[in-house]
């Protein structure tokens, strides 16, 4: 049985997730997946779970990503990488990647409850990452998608406009 408040918070970054065209192959209510705490007191979890629903390459550009009602895409830049977030709701997943080769190098997934790590924490994250400093900067690219049903009068088939 998995509780309310994890049901929810699995709807909500499945719904992120979405952004990228797909759904998580399958969720833990137990949190018996492996994950750990790094020696610096980052939560780390595998890439095949932390990386669920991001494409294997991404170019940076939110051109061929498709809306999600009420989620806010965004793109950055930062050292060697670039990082495709969605968010929405409670919940948000990054996912990094290589700007030259535009391989998916790393990820991120958070929650607004300790889910993470033995309800430790709020995020867990796979491979690469940059910085949090590259997130205080302004993003490469934007995009919120408008609720389910509203006309956004956007300038993309999908109904989320992009701001580059």
């Amino acid at each position: 049985m998995i509780e309310p408040m994890r049901l929810g918070a699995m709807i909500g970054l499945a719904a992120a997730l979405l952004f990228v065209g797909l759904a998580p192959a399958g969720c833990s209510s137990s949190g018996a997946s492996p994950a750990a705490m790094d020696g610096s007191g980052v939560c780390t979890g595998p890439m095949s779970e932390v990386s669920q629903g991001c494409p294997a390459t991404f170019t940076g550009s939110l051109n061929g990503i498709a809306c999600v009602p009420n989620v806010m895409l965004g793109t950055y830049v930062c050292e060697d990488l670039t990082v495709l977030v969605g968010s929405g709701g409670y919940t948000g997943a990054w996912c990094v990647y290589d700007s030259t080769t535009h391989v998916l190098v790393g990820a991120r997934e958070s929650s607004d409850v300790n889910e993470y790590c033995g309800n430790s924490s709020f995020k867990r994250t796979a491979g690469r990452f940059p910085d949090d400093a590259c997130f205080a900067t302004t993003p490469a690219a934007t995009r919120t998608c408008p609720p389910l049903g509203a006309d956004a009068g956007a300038d993309l088939a999908d109904g989320g406009g992009v701001s580059e």
